[in-house]
């Protein structure tokens, strides 16, 4: 095929695709418009779905071990007589490898930098949007978020705006199964987020249940209410934000990969309870020449009286469930490895307790690696959030300074458990006074200060200030009379 040709078939690929989702989406408009609620949702992913799922697994009350049936008892004959019931150990290992990945990745808020050229103006617009952020409880909302991700698969962070008092304002909900959302989502060819929608349920006058589907594109903003036993309400709403006002956190569960290893570990420490309950105690072996007969289980008497070669003993168990309990400890290190969790005890932690943040880096480096794995779309999602809340400020929130993005915005991660600041203070000074770095990279790199341009700036101005007193002080030696 000859080139021309090529590179046309390949533009009407991408552009018939293009077309298709504009159609798709104007289709899901439309449907809104005439009150199909259920058609229009039913054309979105579900995500409650598999959030229902990965709520099974991570609540204990729900574990597969749970279902354990009771033992059943028959005598010598082989007849029924009861059933025993038997141990059920469920074990919150997805809660634990879940809150650990959570701290190696939001353990310390994240940093927002601005990273615009030299203005007043825009350094001004930078701090009202990081105070709007602090007044949000944002760095909360995120911890919250990443936490019903992990145990759920997916979670969103819904960023509201009203009015209240003539003032517009901002607030931030986290929405999850955990919290009765569902959540819908519909994604284009190049992952940008084109439709979501949130259903939920209240209460109305009568304390009748009323069901709620909250749906959000670029344009517009739909809130639907179900009445009358099916019909829908539909108030369509302009989206001031022109930006959809979510930001989804979509992930694998935190324990993906370990579950038949901790079902196992779970039905391990079922078995060896049950085995503990019922061999534990020494038994007591006795031959039949006795001549009393054996106190019953309530009872306390201990005496025994023997005939002729009678002989009393207790029966021990040595070295009990070894291979179950060998077995217990290795699935265990594999449930932690292979989850990429640091496997800490308490005994750990002391030992640990005066540790620099290097060193706690490299004890636990599989949480440093987990996190760096999330970390390539959790970039994406706060950069999607610098960018939904330009387009909040300007749009909503401080519509009188005008628009916001020309404000260019980065972030930083920080390490969970700090940054051993004498031992990188010292490594940058030492290098700087070897002249392999300059001023402004040292002021760059130190964990000391926040905003380099703005020491770079007091640095300057206190040295100009040095300057004109040395100057002056040289005058007064020249001009003053020596006594």
């Amino acid at each position: 095929m000859p080139l021309k040709d090529a590179i046309k078939r390949i533009f009407g690929v991408v552009t018939n695709e293009i077309n298709a989702a504009i159609g798709y989406q104007q289709t899901f408009s439309e449907l809104l418009d005439n009150k199909d609620i259920p058609r229009a949702i039913g054309m979105l992913e579900n995500r409650s779905t598999k959030a229902i799922e990965n709520l099974l697994l991570y609540n204990t009350d729900t574990h597969k071990v749970m279902k354990r049936p009771a033992k059943a008892i028959y005598d010598k004959r082989g007849n029924f007589i009861r059933n025993k019931d038997v141990n059920r150990i469920a074990i919150p290992y997805h809660k634990f490898i879940n809150e650990i990945a959570l701290v190696f990745m939001y353990g310390k808020p994240v940093i927002w930098n601005n990273a615009s050229q030299d203005s007043a103006e825009l350094e001004e617009k930078f701090k009202r949007l990081t105070d709007q952020l602090g007044k949000s409880h944002f760095d909360a909302h995120l911890r919250e978020a990443k936490r019903f991700a992990g145990c759920e698969g997916c979670s969103a962070m819904l960023f509201h705006t009203y009015q209240e008092d003539g003032e517009a304002k901002m607030l931030i909900r986290v929405l999850a199964k955990s919290k009765n959302d569902d959540i819908y989502t519909l994604f284009d060819q190049f992952d940008r987020l084109t439709v979501f929608a949130r259903g939920y349920t209240t209460l109305d006058a009568e304390r009748r249940s009323v069901y709620h589907y909250d749906v959000y594109t670029k344009e517009f903003i739909y809130y639907c209410k179900s009445v009358n036993g099916g019909a829908w309400e539909v108030d369509r709403q302009t989206n001031f934000v022109k930006k959809i006002p979510v930001i989804v956190f979509i992930q694998d569960v935190e324990w993906d990969g370990t579950q038949t290893i901790i079902d196992r570990i779970e039905d391990a420490y079922s078995r060896n309870a049950d085995s503990n309950d019922n061999f534990a105690d020494p038994a007591l072996v006795a031959t039949s020449e006795i001549a009393n007969t054996l106190p019953k289980q309530e009872e306390e008497s201990k005496l025994y009286v023997l005939k002729n070669g009678g002989d009393v003993k207790y029966l021990e168990r040595q070295n009990a469930n070894q291979a179950r309990q060998d077995e217990i400890d290795a699935l265990d290190e594999q449930a932690m490895s292979k989850s990429f969790t640091p496997n800490i005890t308490i005994e750990d932690l002391r030992g640990l307790a005066n540790a620099s943040g290097t060193t706690l880096e490299h004890v636990m480096m599989l949480g440093t690696i987990k996190a760096d794995m999330r970390k390539e779309s959790h970039d994406n999602y706060l950069s999607r959030t610098s960018n939904l809340m330009k387009s909040i400020m300007g749009n909503v929130l401080d519509m009188k300074s005008g628009s916001y993005e020309e404000l260019h915005i980065t972030h930083k991660f920080q390490p969970p458990f700090g940054e051993d600041v004498a031992a990188v203070v010292e490594r940058l000074m030492k290098q700087f006074g070897q002249g392999g770095m300059s001023l402004q990279t040292l002021l760059e790199q130190s964990p000391l200060i926040d905003n380099a341009e703005k020491e770079m700036e007091r640095i300057n101005e206190e040295k100009n200030k040095e300057d004109e007193r040395r100057k002056s002080a040289s005058v007064r030696d020249v001009f003053e009379p020596t006594l």
